[in-house]
């Protein structure tokens, strides 16, 4: 029997919620100027088409807080207080 894990097979509806693949977060917007869609007549082949705008953008998002704590928990990145602002420190590695 196939077994389908929850947390994998997810399905989002992006234009209402992002969706998180790879550790990147994606979502789109829609650019609408007025509720009927944009069509315009272009030339393909010699012939007249019509065809639709699509005005739909997709975006990537980077959770750039959640790899900073990451690598903060992991100890890569150092938290140090400098005159009362914290300064992340990269924390070198050597052999």
């Amino acid at each position: 029997m196939l077994e389908l894990s929850e947390d994998k097979t997810l399905i989002t509806h992006l234009p209402t919620n992002k969706a998180k693949f790879m550790g990147v977060y994606f979502y789109t917007y829609t650019v609408r100027r007025s509720t009927s869609p944009m069509i315009v007549r272009r030339v393909i082949q010699g012939k007249f088409c019509y065809s639709r705008i699509n005005n739909v953008r997709i975006h990537f998002a980077m959770p750039t807080r959640e790899i900073i704590n990451s690598m903060i928990d992991k100890g890569f990145i150092l938290e140090k207080q400098v005159d009362g602002k914290k300064n992340l420190v990269p924390f070198a590695i050597t052999k």
